[in-house]
């Protein structure tokens, strides 16, 4: 049930340069069906900006406050939103705290998690007016209402324990010079040892650039110049350094870059590093280099089932701090903030090393 709401005050139409006609309703009010049946999560962004009677060049700059990435999320959040209001004969546009709070509640009911109620919060907070002069996502119910879910539905690491990167680099020992790899070993093999020993996320992988990976001597400096999930005003974009591993060379990240470079010069027809290496060649996205990360972990024995490409990033930083490295260079390698707790929280985890206990064991 919908509680009761005030009646329509006003209807004003009106149209923005060659689009459809936008009805705005005032406050929060009952419709016959929701304004476009077309629209989906996606649209709504957009139309919920020209309901304000924007531009659509100054529209196109506000969608970029957020990343794709986070565009993505939104939409599929703001779909559930649409399915509610349609399924309640409300507009999308405009809602009462008490219909915003009964929608969160659903999804509760349903099973949802903290973040994915937090993660709905702001992409309503993106598309719905103030409500009571409080942006939707600060409204004091809405902020009440998920620190009790927080309570009861406490956010808890995806993984309790994470696989051990010797796995991985016990399976590229095993595999000839970097020179006798197909392309699509070496593709693996680089994008893994990168994720490895880096620490850094899927999508900062996705974004190098060939002009923007520089050796100096034994040290690969590789910059980020496009803007990532951290990116924001003062902070510095991300890099990623690399030493060269002298004592095997089939696990040194620099060679591998090297080769794969070399070996990708004459089919590369855009700027991105990482390229398919199926024809027609073109640039690859952060899901094919997700897909390339799972084949990497399958192949060594880990199972896939569980633990997915960003697992690495767990993987990575458990390692470098179980054998001493310094919080504050983890943070840096892996693009977090020194305030964050973020690591504490989510990514250290114990490793599994399925053999230590036997080994021992065996050997006294």
């Amino acid at each position: 049930m919908v509680p009761n709401i005030p009646r329509i005050s006003y209807i004003r139409s009106f149209k923005i340069g060659s689009r459809k006609k936008i009805t705005v309703l005032s406050n929060f009010q009952k419709v016959s069906s929701v304004d476009n049946p077309r629209v989906n999560g996606s649209s709504l962004m957009r139309s919920a900006f020209e309901t304000k009677g924007l531009d659509a060049e100054i529209i196109d700059v506000l969608l970029e406050s957020c990343t794709a990435s986070t565009r993505k999320q939104y939409s599929c959040a703001l779909n559930k939103w649409l399915k509610f209001c349609s399924e309640h004969n409300l507009s999308p546009y405009t809602a009462h705290v008490n219909v915003i709070l009964r929608f969160l509640n659903r999804l509760y009911m349903d099973g949802a998690s903290y973040s994915s109620l937090n993660t709905m919060r702001s992409a309503l907070s993106l598309v719905l007016p103030s409500v009571d002069s409080f942006q939707v996502g600060a409204h004091p119910l809405v902020v009440r209402y998920l620190k009790a879910v927080g309570k009861l539905r406490p956010p808890v690491p995806r993984y309790k324990s994470v696989w051990d990167v010797s796995l991985l680099l016990n399976l590229f020992r095993s595999w000839p010079s970097n020179e006798n790899l197909s392309l699509k070993q070496l593709s693996h093999k680089t994008v893994a040892l990168l994720a490895i020993l880096s620490g850094q996320r899927v999508q900062t992988l996705s974004l190098i650039e060939l002009e923007q990976v520089v050796v100096n001597g034994s040290v690969m400096n590789i910059l980020i110049p496009h803007a990532v999930k951290t990116s924001k005003p003062g902070v510095t974009q991300p890099s990623i350094v690399l030493a060269k591993y002298s004592l095997d060379t089939n696990l040194c990240p620099v060679e591998a870059v090297t080769c794969y470079i070399n070996l990708t010069r004459e089919i590369r027809k855009g700027k991105s590093l990482f390229v398919s290496y199926e024809y027609p060649y073109k640039n690859v996205g952060s899901q094919t280099i997700s897909r390339w990360l799972k084949t990497v972990l399958k192949d060594a024995g880990i199972d896939t089932t569980i633990f997915t490409s960003h697992s690495y990033r767990h993987a990575s930083t458990s390692k470098a701090f179980a054998c001493g490295v310094g919080i504050d260079i983890i943070f840096d390698s892996a693009g977090w903030m020194h305030e964050s707790k973020v690591f504490g929280k989510y990514y250290n985890c114990k490793i599994n090393s399925r053999c230590d206990y036997s080994d021992t064991l065996l050997k006294g």
